[in-house]
């Protein structure tokens, strides 16, 4: 029998690129929520391991689970496959290498609910090997209405994970495509247009630092520009909307013992991490070259 997809309440879109060691931690984390009146789109970026294998496993086991396969195009291009077919009432965003608690989604989901807003966030774990730490931690629910009282109380955490969204408030936003650092410029564009939030300190979202992703190795001039123009888009749009982002590193770079801090309208130099001058500065298109 068809679903009703009018009954699904959240879509989670799931990217997958080679993970064929996380993916199975991720999927259970999915389809045991608490929560069932979801869909599970998962988009395989063109892995070549055993990822595909395993995800149709699961999906043959279950039928909220929705796979698209495309060529190795990097994770904004994965998600915006997702966000082109998502049927749900709001939309979530986990990774394939993080997974979420059992009741996490139900959690948020009531929490938007209970306070009429369009957006929540939750707290989340950094998980390593051997070690698990708060990365981001909220101690008591807070209602949130605009743009500054957003990115206040959640601390600028721009990250795209831990997030529910009322999607018919975003549906024609879009990630960066073809880019390493996507999730920043999309979160504070889709929280400006959400317009309010609720954070849920008791839900938590799982996040796994992989060694072999993509920003844990060594950097590159593409991923050093991207790098510069995703966090001048974020600061060009909070000017743009009022918000000041007050000392925002644009890029930090190392030369020898000295590690220098670029900001919008300065840098400042630091030796043996003390910071021991600054300089006025105006970063704009041209300092993209920087890294040539």
């Amino acid at each position: 029998m068809e679903r009703d997809l009018s009954s699904v309440k959240v879509s989670v879109i799931v990217p997958v690129y080679n993970a064929e060691k996380y993916v199975s931690k991720c999927f259970d984390s999915l389809v045991n929520q608490s929560l069932k009146d979801i869909e599970i789109i998962v988009i395989d970026d063109g892995s070549t391991d055993k990822t595909p294998e395993i995800v149709k496993d699961y999906a043959n086991k279950d039928e909220r689970i929705k796979i698209i396969t495309q060529t190795n195009q990097k994770q904004g291009a994965a998600r915006n496959r997702g966000l082109e077919i998502a049927q749900g009432e709001y939309v979530t965003f986990v990774d394939a290498d993080d997974w979420i608690d059992g009741d996490y989604l139900e959690k948020m989901y009531n929490a938007v609910k209970k306070y009429n807003v369009n957006s929540a966030i939750s707290s989340m774990r950094r998980e390593k090997k051997n070690r698990s730490r708060w990365h981001i931690k909220f101690n008591e629910e807070k209602l949130c209405y605009g743009l500054n009282e957003i990115l206040e109380a959640i601390n600028l955490h721009l990250e795209a994970g831990g997030r529910l969204y009322k999607f018919s408030e975003i549906k024609d936003l879009r990630f960066a495509e073809n880019s390493y650092w996507e999730d920043g410029f999309y979160t504070i564009q889709a929280l400006y247009k959400e317009k309010s939030l609720i954070i849920v300190p008791d839900a938590v979202y799982h996040y796994f630092s992989n060694p072999g992703s993509t920003i844990k190795k060594k950097q590159t001039i593409k991923s050093i520009k991207d790098l510069i123009t995703a966090r001048m888009n974020i600061i060009n749009f909070a000017e743009e909307k009022g918000i000041k982002l007050l000392n925002k590193v644009i890029y930090k770079e190392r030369r020898g013992l000295f590690t220098i801090k670029h900001f919008k309208h300065r840098k400042d130099y630091y030796f043996g991490g003390i910071k021991i001058f600054s300089r006025e500065k105006v970063f704009n298109e041209e300092d993209l070259k920087l890294c040539e």
